[in-house]
């Protein structure tokens, strides 16, 4: 089991860090991450220190769930912005229509804005049971 309070600490280090000082003492309004063409431009460090707390811890969790289809709870984080995202693993993800059913509700859910992964490393661990082997994968 892993303790709880190295948890918290590093929660309240990412919270810190993304809503701190910047090296000249005062609050930067400079965007965390560079905006792309295609995106749009990306959350300020003020923005960010306005987000209620709840909020903040959120945008740093990606959560799972049993079975194959995502619970209301799920839906309810991704809603309301308390998970950002899920973790599929293998019982998430018996067959491709499962998956693409499951990652619509997300997607759905969180605006079109969910972090939806897997661990599919191709060797012995391979969530996607139907999916091509690394070889394969590698090609598509």
């Amino acid at each position: 089991m892993v303790p709880l309070r190295p948890i918290v600490v590093l929660v309240l280090a990412l919270l810190l860090g993304a809503c701190g000082e910047d090296s000249s003492g005062g609050a930067s309004a400079a965007p965390t991450t560079a905006p792309t063409r295609d995106t749009a431009p990306a959350t300020t460090r003020d923005e960010v220190a306005a987000m209620p707390l709840e909020r903040r811890i959120g945008q740093l969790l990606v959560v799972s769930y049993a079975g194959t289809s995502p619970p209301r709870y799920v839906l309810s984080a991704l809603r309301e912005g308390r998970a950002a995202g899920v973790i599929l693993f293998g019982g998430n993800a018996p067959d491709a229509a499962t998956v693409r059913k499951a990652t619509t509700r997300l997607q759905r859910a969180a605006g079109g804005d969910a972090i939806v992964s897997l661990d599919q490393e191709g060797g012995e661990i391979r969530t996607l049971a139907f999916a091509p082997s690394a070889v394969g994968q590698a090609r598509s």
